[in-house]
């Protein structure tokens, strides 16, 4: 007995689609795709927007760090676990610092690289709201700064949906299905209106 199928409303062969995966029509051309900067006489108000380190990264993809194996062990010493005690006592070790060749040499260098140089998240900002004679602290973070973080993030770029689809039942495409924002008309319309 397939209790999955025994759901109230969910009756029928009409309803099978539910179960299966969708058929999915991909908008097509450059739809979704990174836009570096926008092009001489660009009317586009959707302009690149940079997360701070723009520039270094085009040389040097491990900035702040002069290295991979540098960023590997900041990486390290910051998410695996040894305390801030424990890492400075390896670099203190004879030898280490110049082996590795570091640009820090303990852990109060490395935290102040790490809160210098790397993009921050935008900041809380503080409002009070008055509702019936009644004051209420209301804090908040600007949502176009949050957008530009999000999409400025490659920890992000599999999960962010950013071209339109349509979903269909099956292959022969005459009974759509909506499910997230980009399957919906509007975005489908928005980038037809976009496209260039």
């Amino acid at each position: 007995m397939d209790v999955e199928r025994e759901l109230p409303g969910l009756e029928g062969v009409d309803e099978d689609f539910l179960f299966n995966e969708p058929y999915v029509v991909p908008f097509g051309g450059g739809a979704g795709a990174t836009v570096m900067a926008p092009g001489p006489g660009d009317k586009n108000p959707f302009a690149r927007y940079e997360v701070g380190m723009s520039e270094v990264l085009e040389t040097n993809v491990f900035a702040p760090f002069k290295s991979k194996m540098e960023w590997c062990i900041a990486r390290w010493a910051k998410t695996r676990g040894p305390s801030a005690t424990a890492f400075n006592e390896f670099l203190a070790i004879n030898g280490v610092l110049d082996a590795l060749q570091l640009s820090f040499k303990n852990t109060k260098e490395l935290n102040k690289i790490l809160d210098s140089s790397l993009p921050t998240r935008p900041k809380f900002v503080r409002h009070v709201v008055k509702v019936d004679g009644e004051e209420y602290d209301l804090w908040l973070r600007d949502a176009m700064q949050c957008i530009r973080v999000l999409f400025g993030s490659s920890d992000w770029a599999a999960d962010i949906l950013v071209a339109p689809e349509k979903h269909y039942v099956d292959q022969t495409k005459t009974t759509r299905v909506y499910g997230d924002m980009n399957t919906g008309e509007w975005w489908w319309r928005l980038q037809v209106c976009q496209s260039f």
